[in-house]
């Protein structure tokens, strides 16, 4: 099994050497070579792996399936925030959680399920809190956008 997270890098650039274009033209021959044996997973938004395959039809021709997982939900981005930061074993107290679900509604759409932004927000908070200097605390302030 071959799992490509962000497979959209693999869209060439047009620019120079392209190790991309290389990369994509390999992948497609061994996706026929070796299609017994071989399971690749090409993993990403949907609009750029949409991108991806149309760049090359080598690609879609060699695709039995396409899976759509939803994006998270307001609520399980909120349970997101809420581990990473009893992970890390910092406190907080409704108004911090409040402070995030407000920032979640503020984003909206440009935060479309993204976990990793959420755990880049609870990193930044946790800088914030240090700069502060709270030990292992973190208030609503360090989840200003």
């Amino acid at each position: 099994v071959l799992f490509i997270d962000e497979a959209y890098s693999l869209l060439p650039s047009g620019h120079g050497h392209d190790f991309a274009a290389e990369a994509l033209s390999e992948l497609i021959v061994q996706m026929e070579t070796a299609r017994h044996d071989l399971a690749v997973v090409l993993a990403g938004y949907p609009a750029e792996i949409d991108e991806l395959i149309r760049s090359n039809p080598g690609i879609a021709s060699r695709l039995a399936y396409r899976l759509h997982f939803a994006d998270f939900t307001r609520d399980e981005l909120l349970d997101i925030a809420r581990r990473e930061m009893e992970r890390r074993q910092y406190q907080y107290d409704h108004a911090t959680i409040t402070a995030i679900r407000s920032r979640i509604i503020r984003v909206g759409n440009k935060l479309p399920g993204n976990a990793r932004d959420i755990r880049t927000w609870v990193e930044q908070a946790i800088h914030r809190a240090a700069v502060a200097r709270r030990a292992n605390v973190l208030a609503p302030e360090d989840f200003a956008a």
